[in-house]
């Protein structure tokens, strides 16, 4: 937070200062998964949303559905492996790797009670949003399975579940699975006129042996915890049980210098790669009307020379990246616009995370033909592949599909130069950068079924484009044409365009929200924001020579 700043409400600051202050007051301090609904995880994706469920210490934490919006293997390397021993999730799996959630936390309060959490999602819910590489059976089921063998160990046990669902299936957990506690995040629920009091749309008596705690979204309350006290009976059923809703949106900061530091420095990176200026183009980058479909583009060039600028950095000997040109939105980054990360953002139907996969020459030869099989499509053609500075890729088109790929070069370091792949090698292998969103399509499903060494790295795609920005003074953009070119007649190659146009300016206000103690909504960082300098970058087209400049 700035020092000028002195309207900010909630924040991490406030709800940890209560949390800590609090702690000995509570047996469970719960979160019931909705942490990463927010533009922030867009930007700065798991690192400061692991990093405050670190700090804010809950003794259990449900999942939700955007967990997985950049696919299940980041999800599990960046945030899941981190938490483990609080993440709880009974009906969820994870396609590629062995990693295996918990599906119950269970405490001992006393020599006669103990207290056990069982996550779950609602597979109506993930299902519809088709999160990659995650596995859903049905909640109901699940909870019962995981009901069953808590009774079977242990008859003096009080069951709660929480996680993301719908009202109607958090009801029918309620009084089907033999589960004591429901705390849901409500997906979707609100009420407009908001109440005055949200006590009673928060907590509602639900049998004669259980509660149902509900939730709403408003604006009016964005930091509310739910305090919720039980008393149970001699049989461990609930007896009586009280319930107030607090808002802490104006409560004391922590003075607690790690905390402090936490979110001054993700409100830092957030500025630096969302708000701050990166660079001021002097080429546009362009994407409309599916320019960088069937040819070169300057925004296709500079992806796939910032991905290879990290790796470099990075000190990885991988020498093959590539970005489809259906991955771009119809969309121009005019030449002189100051360019802020926010803007970057708009360039890409959607962020995704890298993938480093090992391909033999022949599988290279396939990846190739597959982006020059419906060439004839032109700009419809959303398979097309751009390649980095470090390659060359020559297509014959007078020949059928799947015999289009003439030749593949790459420069492997120390290299100096440009070495012909043998594509037709089954031993020799590759090491080929391609984003997760590739994987996901019909057309290149066949690279993590048929690929080896399969590894996913910690940034996005559009993660590396900003650092590539912010971190170069110059960027100098090669001639276009250069990297694909066609064994055919002058006559036929395609043009290659450089389109002007306006650029749109997108406006967002960050916020997230996090469920926990009874129920809670975080309102996680709002500052106000000051713009700051930073290095300009200028995109400067070389005519002449085929030499290729990169940084």
């Amino acid at each position: 937070m700035e020092p000028e700043t002195t309207n900010c409400v909630g924040g991490i600051q406030r709800l940890y200062h209560y949390l800590e202050t609090n702690r000995d007051s509570y047996d469970l301090i719960l979160n019931a998964g909705n942490t990463v609904d927010l533009n922030l995880f867009a930007t700065l994706k798991f690192g400061p949303i692991e990093k405050a469920m670190e700090l804010l210490n809950f003794t259990a934490i449900g999942i939700g559905p955007n967990l997985f919006n950049f696919g299940a293997d980041p999800a599990v390397a960046l945030y899941l492996n981190l938490l483990a021993n609080n993440v709880v999730a009974s009906n969820l799996g994870v396609v590629s790797t062995t990693y295996e959630f918990t599906s119950t936390i269970t405490l001992s309060l006393n020599d006669k009670l103990n207290i056990s959490v069982i996550g779950f999602i609602d597979s109506k819910i993930i299902n519809n949003a088709n999160p990659y590489g995650v596995t859903v059976t049905d909640e109901l089921t699940a909870i019962k399975d995981q009901v069953t063998k808590l009774k079977e160990s242990n008859q003096n046990v009080f069951i709660i579940a929480i996680g993301s669902t719908s009202e109607e299936t958090a009801e029918q957990i309620l009084s089907s699975t033999g589960v004591d506690l429901v705390i849901p995040v409500i997906s979707g629920r609100t009420l407009e006129p908001p109440p005055t009091n949200p006590k009673e749309t928060l907590f509602e008596r639900k049998s004669s042996d259980s509660v149902l705690v509900t939730v709403i979204k408003t604006s009016k309350f964005p930091f509310l915890l739910g305090d919720l006290s039980i008393e149970l009976d001699g049989n461990n059923a609930i007896s009586d049980y009280s319930a107030q809703v607090i808002d802490y949106s104006e409560s004391e900061t922590t003075k607690n210098s790690t905390v402090l530091e936490f979110e001054a420095s993700t409100l830092q990176k957030y500025q630096d790669l969302s708000v701050s200026l990166l660079a001021v183009s002097d080429v546009p980058l362009n994407a409309i009307n599916g320019i960088c479909n069937n040819q070169e583009c300057t925004l296709g060039n500079t992806v796939t020379d910032s991905i290879m600028w990290y790796i470099k950095r990075n000190q990885n000997n991988a020498a093959i990246a590539v970005y489809p040109g259906g991955g771009f939105q119809n969309t121009l980054i005019s030449e002189g616009t100051n360019i802020t990360g926010k803007m970057v953002e708009t360039l890409f139907v959607r962020d995704a995370y890298l993938y480093q996969i090992s391909l033999t020459g022949r599988q290279v030869k396939q990846l190739f033909e597959v982006s020059a099989q419906n060439i004839e499509k032109g700009n419809k053609n959303e398979d097309w592949l751009h390649v980095s500075n470090s390659m060359s890729v020559l297509y014959d088109t007078s020949q059928p599909i799947h015999r289009r790929v003439v030749s593949v070069q790459t420069m492997v370091p120390p290299a100096s130069e440009l070495s012909r792949i043998d594509l037709t090698s089954d031993s020799e292998k590759h090491a080929v950068l391609v984003p997760a969103s590739m994987l996901s399509t019909d057309s290149y499903s066949f690279l993590k079924t048929s690929g080896t060494d399969i590894s996913v790295l910690p940034v996005s795609v559009v993660d590396v484009m900003k650092l590539y920005l912010q971190a170069n003074n110059y960027l100098i953009s090669a001639p276009l044409g250069r990297r694909i070119t066609y064994k055919y007649s002058s006559s036929d190659q395609p043009t290659v365009q450089n389109n002007t146009g306006i650029v749109v300016l997108v406006t967002l206000i960050i916020t997230a929200l996090v469920a926990g103690g009874g129920y809670l909504i975080w309102k996680y960082l709002l500052p106000r924001y000051r713009g700051r300098s930073s290095s300009t970058i200028h995109l400067v087209e070389l005519s002449g020579s085929g030499t290729t400049y990169g940084l």
